[in-house]
C-alpha cells in the first residue's frame, strides 16, 4: 500500500483505502506576510481576504474569513512565497493568524 492506495498490478484501478479529511485548519503567520495576495487570488474556493491588521513590516496580512469553504487543495501554500500560509487536516474546519504578540482565531 503506498499514498492511500492498494496497487492490483497491471490493468487494474487502484482502490482508495482512507477517505481525505473533510475539515481544514487553516494558519496564517501574519508577521510574515507581504501582502502580495497570491494566495488570495489562487484559492479556488475563496478561502482567503486581505485583512485589516498591519503588521511589523507595515503590510496586511491575509485571513481565513471562509476556513469551511476549505478543500485541502493547498494551492495557498504553495504560491505563498514568504511561507506564510499553512494548511493542515482537522477535527473542526477553523482559520487562525498568528502574531507575535498572540493568536487570532477568524472563525471555527
Amino acid at each position: 500500500m503506498e499514498n492511500g492506495f492498494i496497487d492490483r498490478g497491471i490493468g487494474h484501478t487502484p482502490e482508495v483505502v482512507a477517505s481525505p479529511p473533510k475539515e481544514y485548519e487553516i494558519v496564517v503567520i501574519g508577521d510574515r506576510c507581504k501582502e502580495c495576495s497570491l494566495c488570495i487570488n489562487v484559492c479556488p474556493k475563496d478561502v482567503l481576504a486581505r485583512g485589516q491588521r498591519m503588521n511589523k513590516k507595515g503590510y496586511r496580512a491575509t485571513v481565513p474569513v471562509k476556513p469551511e469553504a476549505c478543500v485541502g487543495c493547498r494551492v495557498c501554500e504553495w504560491a505563498c512565497p514568504d511561507f506564510a500560509l499553512f494548511v493542515r487536516p482537522s477535527e473542526k474546519a477553523i482559520g487562525r493568524v498568528e502574531w507575535s504578540d498572540g493568536e487570532e482565531v477568524i472563525s471555527h
